[in-house]
């Protein structure tokens, strides 16, 4: 795990100037142009995000 990069597994809060999403843990980060992060809230629901104003890292996750 590379704590300068937010990765699978860690929780992050996304903003945006309309509102924001706190405590998302991250399922899948871009691989190339067009694609979306995979984020995982807290109420299970799943959440493709392509742009974002902020993304805060919360918490490290184990890897997995």
């Amino acid at each position: 795990m590379n704590p300068e990069k937010i990765e699978v597994g860690d929780v992050v809060n996304v903003g945006w100037p309309e509102g924001n999403v706190s405590g998302a843990t991250v399922l899948y980060t871009p691989q190339d142009r067009g694609d979306s992060w995979r984020l995982k809230l807290s109420d299970g629901k799943i959440l493709y995000v392509q742009q974002f104003e902020t993304m805060l890292l919360v918490k490290k996750g184990d890897g997995k």
